[in-house]
């Protein structure tokens, strides 16, 4: 590359004119700076602001997974069964003591309750019980429900839920 005696060269504008250029390219980045600086509000939004965010943005945000997992999990959970049962009394104990002598699943399906027990009530009662969260079935149980179980091997049942909580 030549310069000629005027400080021109063959690459472009004159060196004088660069440096110019870089000096007013320093300047207007100091300026800016400056200004920058000098607004606190500009200086907290920018760099004090995102620093204190992340972390809360972090924890916040581990939190709520810890605690939408935790829900999963006790939603998923076996829960105790308690079923009222109402007709004569021998009848329903016999046909408790039938239910609770069958075999546990080795791997209980979703949705298995984990204990099972029975309660003996009139109707009234067992309407009660269920309306105020004390059971959460109810089964009439028929006259000989036992010895049908035994001859035609099945028996059909009602079940009812409470009111508040329909069974699905």
């Amino acid at each position: 590359m030549t310069v000629s005696p005027e400080g021109r060269s063959d690459a472009g504008p004159p060196l004088a004119d660069r440096s110019l250029r870089a000096r007013a390219r320093v300047a207007l980045a100091r300026r800016d700076l400056l200004e920058f600086v000098r607004d606190r509000r500009t200086l907290f939004v920018t760099l004090l602001l995102p620093m204190a965010m992340y972390p809360i943005l972090a924890l916040s945000s581990a939190l709520g997974v810890r605690t939408a997992i935790s829900d999963i999990d006790s939603r998923q959970a076996p829960a105790a069964l308690m079923v009222v049962l109402t007709g004569a009394p021998a009848d329903a104990r016999a046909l408790a003591a039938r239910i609770e002598s069958l075999p546990e699943p080795e791997t209980p399906s979703a949705g298995w309750p984990a204990s099972l027990s029975f309660g003996y009530a009139t109707a009234d009662e067992a309407r009660d019980a269920l309306e105020h969260g004390h059971a959460d079935l109810w089964i009439e149980v028929p006259a000989d429900a036992v010895e049908t179980i035994d001859g035609v091997g099945t028996l059909a049942l009602e079940a009812r839920g409470p009111e508040s909580r329909p069974l699905e």
